[in-house]
């Protein structure tokens, strides 16, 4: 008969897998398709651009990039509250926006958004593969109705 101690050890080795099975790519296609719309991570950067989260806004706002440029944000919470940088296009924000009223605490783990403490920096690269206008919001209940959005026009 096994020990308590074996039975422990087979738990944590099982949770273990079961939390490495949900980190594989596979996993996150449903949200991948979600923001495969308006771009996808990148690797090289081709330039960097410094983005302050205060209340209620970000700085700069508006930006504008070419089609197949990868940018290297480097945000950096200068607030006293929580914020979130997240891309998408408006209809990714909006649902975003949705879930987070649903769910306020959810922390961000996607490639295409940031999840910030006050204080910190975090940095996101990201490559622009459609032209178009995007969005970077922080969807954190009522922020971005507060002007905590920005724009970035893909040409």
């Amino acid at each position: 008969m096994a020990s308590k101690a074996k039975i422990g050890l087979l738990l944590t080795l099982a949770s273990a897998l079961v939390g490495a099975i949900a980190e594989t790519p596979a996993a996150h296609a449903s949200s991948q398709a979600e923001w495969v719309a308006f771009g996808e991570p990148g690797r090289a950067p081709g330039r960097t651009v410094a983005i302050a989260a205060t209340e209620m806004k970000f700085t700069p706002n508006d930006l504008v990039v070419a089609k197949g440029e990868t940018i290297r944000f480097v945000v950096t919470n200068r607030g006293r509250s929580r914020h979130e940088f997240v891309i998408g296009d408006q209809a990714f924000q909006a649902r975003h926006m949705q879930e987070m009223a649903a769910m306020p605490n959810m922390a961000m783990a996607e490639a295409n958004a940031l999840d910030l403490a006050p204080g910190q920096t975090k940095i996101l690269v990201w490559r622009f593969t459609r032209t178009g206008e995007f969005l970077f919001d922080c969807d954190l209940p009522g922020h971005a109705i507060q002007g905590m959005t920005g724009h970035i026009h893909v040409r």
